[in-house]
């Protein structure tokens, strides 16, 4: 996961590198969560598609969901346009 932050965003300035020790292997069940909820997917549909329980989707959803203006807004500002 880092090798791919590295490679798609080459800038060491990048909001993703100064924070590359924040992605893991984890953080794609997390984003596809959240990606699913921004969907419109109810708490049930998320927990059988990512086989999680409840209650932890719950906790990604309302932790993670703070955070994805920004990040979406950071991603968006960082990406290189060609």
């Amino acid at each position: 996961m880092r090798q791919a932050v590295r490679a798609a965003y080459p800038d060491p300035l990048h909001y993703y590198r100064i924070n590359i020790k924040a992605v893991v292997a984890h953080s794609n069940r997390v984003t596809a969560a959240v990606a699913l909820f921004s969907m419109k997917l109810s708490i049930e549909d998320i927990t059988f598609r990512l086989q999680w329980k409840p209650k932890s989707v719950q906790h990604y959803i309302r932790e993670c969901s703070q955070f994805v203006d920004d990040l979406t807004a950071a991603t968006i500002s960082g990406a290189a346009i060609f």
